[in-house]
């Protein structure tokens, strides 16, 4: 097994049985394509991530990966 450090990206884990129909609406690729195990770079709010499908809870889920150098933090 080899492992490669991504300094400067990070990693959002959603999780749960609401997960595809949230992110769903963030996105024109239809999730249902992306099968448990696969991942794939889908357009997300302008941008280009990294999207895999898993689910480490037990639920349905979905990792988005990101450079945190692209993105920019909304103030709520």
């Amino acid at each position: 097994m080899e492992l490669e450090v991504l300094d400067g990206w990070g990693l959002l884990a959603l999780q749960g049985p609401e997960a595809a129909k949230y992110l769903q609406t963030l996105t024109s690729f239809d999730l249902r394509s992306l099968t448990f195990g696969r991942s794939a770079f889908v357009p997300l709010e302008g941008f280009n991530l990294h999207v895999a499908r898993g689910g480490y809870t037990g639920e349905d889920g979905f990792e988005v990966c990101c450079s945190l150098l692209r993105l920019t933090c909304p103030k709520y």
